[in-house]
């Protein structure tokens, strides 16, 4: 499933999430996958750095109950190819603890990318 997409921040690079609710590859039924990738037509591409993003990239798998923490993943230093060829976690959450999990309610996830300027 692809996200609309989404900016780092105002005058950022374009993002979107690739989720694979059952995972992909070698976890595919095994774990709910999340990978974030830049696009390779940003509008702003001319006037950003190609090489290091310098921020960091949290994904968060947001808890739907007020008493519960958020599953987080985070990355730093990324570089722009880095994210044209996606970046991010085969193993996010498994799948067998999802169900009965505070993350899960009416079949719907909630998933929060932060970026976060160094």
């Amino acid at each position: 499933m692809k996200s609309p997409y989404f900016y780092s921040w105002k005058g950022g690079y374009k993002l979107f999430i690739l989720l694979y609710p059952q995972g992909n590859s070698e976890v595919e039924g095994t774990h709910l996958s999340i990978f974030i990738y830049a696009s390779s037509h940003g509008e702003l591409d001319q006037i950003l750095s190609k090489s290091i993003l310098n921020c960091k990239v949290e994904v968060a798998l947001l808890s739907q109950q007020e008493d519960k923490e958020n599953n987080v993943g985070n990355f730093n230093d990324l570089s722009l190819n880095d994210m044209r060829d996606g970046m991010g976690f085969p193993r996010f959450f498994p799948l067998k603890e999802l169900e009965n999990s505070p993350y899960l309610e009416n079949d719907t996830i909630f998933i929060q990318v932060t970026c976060t300027k160094d």
